[in-house]
């Protein structure tokens, strides 16, 4: 469910997109510099995030890649933000590896999945994020 198909005010939604965006930038601080030896799994946004909002927060995640079209960026200071849509959901991206890709591109990126419940007055919402690790451009056909 998208954060404005839930009847909150305006006040609210940006509530939620600040302790998103809050989120992402404090999980930052737990990136993996290299990527491990072995294959790196890929997997529908939908599976990640069913993996992220059963998983045990404390638990290490497993390093993954997805594959998508970006929908949204959001540039932050030494850093940024991307969305990937994959057709079965979206889910944001961070990076430090500038410039952002541009909306519309289709890329492969392999992260570090993250997940951070966020508490807005009496509503708890869960929020999954990657850091990401490799990004590469695939070719529209």
């Amino acid at each position: 469910m998208m954060i404005w198909e839930m009847g909150l005010d305006r006040s609210q939604r940006w509530a939620i997109a600040w302790g998103i965006a809050g989120a992402i930038a404090i999980g930052a601080s737990g990136c993996v510099g290299e990527l491990p030896g072995s294959t790196v799994p890929s997997v529908t946004i939908a599976e990640l995030e069913q993996t992220l909002t059963g998983q045990d927060t404390t638990a290490s995640p497993e390093v993954t890649a997805i594959t998508g079209e970006v929908v949204a960026q959001a540039p932050l200071v030494d850093a940024g933000l991307y969305r990937v849509d994959d057709g079965t959901g979206t889910f944001w991206i961070r990076t430090e590896n500038l410039p952002l890709p541009a909306v519309g591109d289709r890329i492969k990126v392999i992260f570090l999945p993250q997940y951070r419940p966020i508490q807005v007055e009496t509503q708890a919402f869960d929020q999954g994020f990657g850091l990401e690790q490799q990004r590469s451009p695939i070719e529209k056909e």
